[in-house]
């Protein structure tokens, strides 16, 4: 290998480390704009005039931007108005004349055949409205991330500046190839933003308010039944992030009873506070269950308040929400609440026992629980007579 040969390979190498690093960074960081900056690369490294990406959905003309670099307004809105309805990439991909992962390559190279690249090949084809800007647009890619969803990288070129190189093909392959990964990272990162959105949504059609409480009082988590307790006038506020009842002698005997300073590491206590109630401003009456509640980072405490009226204070049902169980271990977990053993569970739901074990060893794990009787002890706790919030401690 000549010494320019090693020189060019060494900096292309150099290129390519920088640019996965700048990929991979806005990943993490779960910012589309941070794709700008890496956007910028591919443009600088193969000489082209601006670069888009945009997710394009085959069935209409929905499109969603990602990010650009150096493509100017009136540009993204001669698209938006005059093309995005009829843009070729969707013909090409209605009539199969485009496989995932092709690149598809405008411009003077009109009979270049499939130029291998690896996971990505050239094809070419004109788009008319990159002509009426002065552009040709010399290299794309696109891939699918659901279906009927499809990623789009554009990177035109200037109409004096020709076509891509055909020695670029190599390093846009690479770049294009670890931009889909990474909007494709994301949007899945943001699917899960939603489950965790869908799950809040769950929380908030319960019927019984939930809150939880990390080692110190800090609220890390509740649901609209109990954000209503904390309106203006109501038997509960927060203090800096800290949950407060407005009656003193409540608020004393939860800080002393449950040790919030003290609870932490793996040690866990199951002497929490005696059911109570409280009243809220309009003067109804509220249950208040504590139980001690075990996450994956620290243990926690569980508050659950329901109505007074609502006489459905299922242990299961809460216990299950708060696992976060399968439909199939909330059945595992009602058998467990009525003493039922692995076999009687396994008749019970017509499976093996061995299944039943393993499905009992996973609710207990969830629950943060050693044992059964752990788990009959905590679900007795809604069965327990209250205490009134005026009688003494």
């Amino acid at each position: 290998m000549s010494w320019q040969a090693a020189t060019r390979e060494s900096e292309q190498s150099q290129w390519r480390l920088q640019y996965v690093d700048a990929c991979y960074a806005a990943a993490l960081g779960s910012d589309p704009l941070a794709l700008s900056g890496v956007l910028r690369q591919v443009v600088e490294r193969i000489g082209a005039a601006m670069s888009f990406l945009q997710v394009m959905h085959t069935s209409d003309s929905a499109m969603q931007p990602i990010a650009a670099w150096g493509v100017p307004q009136p540009v993204l809105e001669d698209y938006a108005l005059h093309f995005a309805d009829n843009d070729p990439w969707l013909k090409l991909f209605a009539t199969n004349r485009l496989r995932w992962g092709q690149v598809a390559c405008t411009g003077n190279l009109t009979d270049i055949g499939e130029v291998d690249m690896g996971p990505l090949k050239m094809t070419p084809y004109f788009n008319e409205f990159w002509r009426r800007w002065g552009l040709l647009h010399t290299a794309g890619t696109f891939t699918e991330i659901a279906p009927g969803k499809i990623v789009s990288l554009g990177t035109p070129r200037y109409d004096d500046a020709g076509s891509l190189r055909p020695g670029d093909y190599p390093d846009f392959a690479f770049a294009a190839s670890h931009l889909v990964r990474v909007v494709s990272i994301q949007q899945r990162m943001s699917s899960l933003e939603a489950i965790g959105a869908r799950s809040q949504s769950v929380l908030d059609r319960l019927d019984f308010g939930l809150m939880l409480l990390d080692a110190r009082g800090r609220i890390t988590q509740t649901n609209r039944p109990a954000e209503a307790l904390l309106q203006p006038g109501g038997p509960l506020c927060s203090r800096t992030g800290h949950l407060v009842f407005r009656d003193a002698a409540i608020q004393q005997r939860i800080l002393e009873e449950l040790d919030l300073s003290a609870l932490r590491g793996n040690r866990r206590s199951l002497h929490a506070v005696d059911p109570f109630v409280i009243i809220s401003a309009s003067w109804q009456r509220w249950v208040v269950f504590v139980l001690p509640w075990h996450s994956s980072t620290s243990n926690q405490w569980a508050l659950l308040f329901f109505d007074e009226h609502n006489q459905a204070r299922d242990a299961g049902k809460a216990l299950s929400v708060l696992g976060a169980l399968t439909p199939a271990e909330g059945e595992v977990l009602q058998g467990m609440l009525q003493g039922l053993t692995s076999s009687e569970i396994a008749n019970q739901r017509n499976t093996s026992t061995e299944t039943a074990r393993t499905q009992i060893k996973s609710v207990l794990h969830k629950l943060g629980l050693r044992s059964q009787s752990e788990l009959l002890r905590l679900a007795a706790r809604f069965a327990m007579p209250l205490r009134d919030s005026g009688e003494s401690p």
